[in-house]
């Protein structure tokens, strides 16, 4: 038999990338895409390389937009600041010329903003955003219809509103948090930034851990209550450890296979406080990778 031939490690990771967006990691038990991986000569190995270098890259994306973003924000940077400038001096140029009423309009709309990004936890999406994750839940539905995923315990004819539901969840908490949103359709991994997954669920819902996500369990989970119109509200979150419990506990659902937790919950706050800490989150980020090798080792 002829050995594989063996491709550069740039062709190699994007040859290993199509086939497990293809098939999604939750098929990585599949005979057919293991025939494919055969016949490549690859293992598991492989996919852990795969994972590390993918991690690696997102986090260099990440690092990038921080970068950017701080250097935007400092007041050191002559262009930046002088367009800063410039924006102010008309902003308060139309605040007098429009008088006291319409300024009084702006200060409202500002503390609206800041009580938004703290205290309040209600979510409404813009229209293009609204339906990007309409089409990504949309398309995470036939994925796991196309891969007979397992429904756990949704009511039939539900699995489409659950698919949808999540990936709107998702998109509320990346623009509450101003992290980025991923997006994955079939691919397991972290659902927005580096270290947040996000449980979107039907109003009434307490936040559900499972067990079959164990390396996820150091990483924060948030509760997102989405109604009808889908807007969503942020309820709060758990670290995945502290929802997890005995096999026999009084939270465990069988159907649904996770531990539901009821309130109380961690500050949406907290979290926030978290996100800005790049050497907690590079902490959170290692602990989780960690958990990932253990579990496939």
């Amino acid at each position: 038999m002829r050995k594989p031939k063996k491709l550069p490690a740039e062709e190699k990771y994007d040859t290993l990338n199509n086939l497990l967006f293809q098939y999604g990691m939750n098929m990585i038990s599949h005979d057919v895409f293991w025939g494919q991986m055969n016949q490549r000569g690859w293992g598991q190995d492989d996919i852990d390389e795969w994972l590390k270098i993918y991690y690696a890259r997102e986090k260099e994306k990440d690092d990038g937009l921080r970068k950017e973003k701080r250097t935007q924000g400092e007041d050191g940077t002559a262009r930046d600041g002088a367009a800063r400038d410039a924006r102010a001096t008309r902003r308060q140029g139309a605040w007098q010329g429009e008088g006291a009423r319409d300024h009084a309009r702006e200060e409202e709309g500002r503390r609206y903003q800041e009580q938004a990004r703290g205290s309040r936890s209600l979510i409404t999406l813009s229209d293009l955003w609204l339906d990007r994750a309409i089409e990504i839940g949309t398309q995470r539905f036939h994925n796991a219809v196309t891969n007979n995923y397992e429904n756990y315990g949704a009511v039939e004819g539900a699995q489409l509103t659950f698919n949808v539901n999540g990936a709107v969840a998702e998109c509320a908490v990346a623009a509450y948090y101003r992290q980025k949103w991923h997006q994955r359709v079939g691919l397991r991994g972290i659902d927005v930034g580096r270290i947040v997954e996000v449980r979107g669920r039907r109003p009434g819902s307490d936040l559900g851990i499972r067990p079959a996500n164990k390396d996820k369990h150091s990483l924060p989970h948030v509760l997102v209550w989405v109604y009808d119109d889908y807007s969503c509200d942020l309820r709060g979150w758990l670290y995945g450890h502290e929802g997890a419990h005995e096999p026999d506990s009084v939270r465990w659902n069988v159907k649904s296979k996770c531990w539901y937790n009821p309130p109380p919950y961690r500050p949406l706050e907290e979290l926030a406080a978290i996100l800005a800490d790049d050497d907690e989150v590079e902490r959170i980020y290692q602990r989780h990778m960690a958990n990932k090798l253990e579990r496939v080792l």
